[in-house]
């Protein structure tokens, strides 16, 4: 894990957070944040959860 994956971490809510409304808090594109999302789910330390909106969940 790199520094850049812990912004991943740093806005968690406990019902899910949208990949776009992550990126708007983290102030990135929508690109890079889905590819730092990817990231941490591949390390096993997040979850993506299908949803009727897909939301990011901390595991």
């Amino acid at each position: 894990m790199q520094e850049a994956h812990l912004a991943v971490f740093t806005y968690p809510l406990p019902d899910g957070v949208r990949p776009s409304d992550l990126a708007r808090r983290m102030e990135m594109t929508p690109q890079a944040t889905n590819y730092l999302i990817a990231q941490v789910e591949t390390l096993g330390w997040n979850a993506v959860r299908p949803r009727a909106v897909t939301d990011v969940w901390c595991t």
